[in-house]
C-alpha cells in the first residue's frame, strides 16, 4: 500500500490505517526512536504515541511524504520522552555527546531563541543546508537530526571516525559562522 493510499485510510477514519502506517514504517519509527531513547520499550511506545499523534492529526492534516511526517513526529515525541527522562535522571550516552557536540555552535553568543524565533531559526539553517554539499549535509543530519553515532556513519561512508569527526566539526564551524552573519543582518 502506498502513502497516499494510507492517508486515504485515515481520511476515512478507517483503523486499518494505523496497521498498515505500522506495517510500513514502523521500523523506521522504532530506529529512531532507539536511537534516541536506548530503551526498547520506550522506543515501542514511541511508536505507538507516534501512530495516535498520526491519527489525531490526519485529517486536517495531509503529509506528502508519509515517512517524513511520521519520522518527524517520531524524533519529537522521543526528544520529549528522552527529556523528560534525563529530568528525572542525570545521564550520557550517544544523544548527550551529539548535544554537547552541536551545543558549542548555539551557545557562542546567545542561545537561537534569544537570536531568531524558531521558524526564522528553521529556515536559516534550512538554507545552510541548501549551500552544504551532499555528503556534508548527509553526515550533518545523519548526527544531529538522526543521532546515529559517528562509528555508524563513518560505517555507512566506508571512512575513518577521525574523518567523520573532521567534517562534522568543519561543518559546525561553518554553521556557527553563518548564524552569527545571519544574526548581524
Amino acid at each position: 500500500m502506498n502513502d497516499t493510499d494510507i492517508v486515504a485510510l485515515f481520511e476515512a477514519r478507517d483503523e486499518e490505517a494505523i496497521r498498515e502506517c505500522r506495517a510500513a514504517y514502523g521500523n523506521y519509527c522504532h530506529s529512531i526512536a532507539l536511537r534516541i531513547l536506548e530503551n526498547q520499550e520506550d522506543a515501542e511506545e514511541c511508536v505507538a504515541d507516534t501512530l495516535l499523534r498520526a491519527w489525531n492529526a490526519i485529517p486536517p492534516a495531509k503529509p506528502r511524504a508519509l515517512a517524513s511526517y511520521l519520522g518527524a513526529i517520531t524524533r519529537n515525541l522521543a526528544f520529549d520522552a528522552y527529556r523528560r527522562k534525563r529530568q528525572q535522571k542525570r545521564g550520557g550516552g550517544e544523544i548527550m555527546l551529539a548535544f554537547d557536540e552541536i551545543e558549542e555552535v548555539f551557545s557562542a553568543n546567545t542561545t537561537p531563541d534569544e537570536a531568531l524565533d524558531r521558524k526564522e531559526l528553521a529556515a536559516v539553517f534550512n538554507r545552510f543546508l541548501g549551500k552544504l554539499s551532499e555528503r556534508d549535509r548527509n553526515i550533518l543530519l545523519a548526527r544531529y537530526y538522526f543521532v546515529y553515532p559517528v562509528k555508524d556513519i563513518a560505517k555507512q561512508y566506508g571512512k575513518s571516525e577521525k574523518y567523520v569527526r573532521v567534517i562534522l566539526e568543519r561543518t559546525l564551524q561553518k554553521l556557527q559562522k553563518y548564524l552569527e552573519k545571519e544574526n548581524d543582518i
